[in-house]
């Protein structure tokens, strides 16, 4: 329970968590155990939502997938059929400062 100067500090609009959100990095293998045609629909829409740089730049892993782009992606995923969850490179956990 938080009283005092603890209860201002956390009301605050600079203050932030110090809890770490699990985020996505490289998806060179997403397409893997996919079936082919779903494959190319599935990149041609993320493609589309991320954009051409966005998308290749998590590609490469320059740039992580965060926890609702991973939504989106699981979302696409069920759109074509496809109930695995999607394979990623790997995850990181970081502080969500955003």
């Amino acid at each position: 329970r938080l009283v005092g100067s603890e209860m201002c500090i956390r009301d605050s609009p600079y203050y932030r968590s110090g809890e770490t959100v699990r985020f996505a990095c490289g998806v060179a293998h997403l397409y893997d155990n996919l079936p082919h045609n779903a494959a190319v629909a599935i990149k041609r829409s993320l493609l589309y939502y991320f954009g051409r740089s966005g998308y290749y730049r998590f590609y490469r892993k320059e740039s992580l997938l965060n926890p609702k782009d991973q939504a989106f992606v699981r979302q696409t995923f069920r759109r074509y059929g496809i109930t695995s969850e999607p394979a990623y490179d790997g995850f990181v956990d970081k502080y969500a400062w955003w």
